[in-house]
């Protein structure tokens, strides 16, 4: 589902006020996931891990203390903030799209797995962020019919 009328994401983000942290099940699951996939991918410190919309690096942070480099991308600057001080996670301060993305690909970021929990619903241009993970992710996998 993609919601039909858009909110300016500045209005939405400039100063939010939920952190995934608050919630001990999403930071269990999150621990969960992390761990599953750092196994089923065998993930290690050459690997890369991105999150789009990373709130306070509540599941980066179990990838980072698995020896996993990470990266989140979190458009509210005050929740940024708050993962790469209290937690320690290198977090870009940015909304994500195609510019940020061959920005990061040009500086040699390429993901092995990228996170996006609750995002596609809420971007104006889907198009923009589809084309983001492809220039982000080492291995794109196309579906042909």
């Amino acid at each position: 589902m993609q919601i039909t009328e858009t909110v300016p994401p500045e209005s939405m983000f400039s100063d939010y006020a939920y952190f995934s942290s608050f919630s001990d099940t999403m930071v269990n699951h999150a621990r969960q996931i992390a761990e599953r996939l750092t196994d089923e991918k065998s993930l290690d410190e050459s690997s890369q891990v991105i999150e789009i919309a990373s709130n306070d690096g509540y599941l980066l942070q179990w990838y980072a203390r698995l020896g996993i480099p990470v990266l989140g991308i979190e458009p509210a600057r005050n929740i940024a903030e708050v993962a790469i001080e209290e937690k320690g996670i290198p977090t870009i301060a940015e909304f994500f799209g195609s510019s940020v993305a061959n920005t990061l690909a040009d500086q040699g970021k390429q993901a092995d797995v990228i996170h996006a929990n609750n995002v596609l619903a809420h971007v104006p241009d889907l198009n923009g962020v589809v084309q983001g993970f492809q220039s982000l992710l080492k291995t794109w996998w196309t579906c042909r019919r």
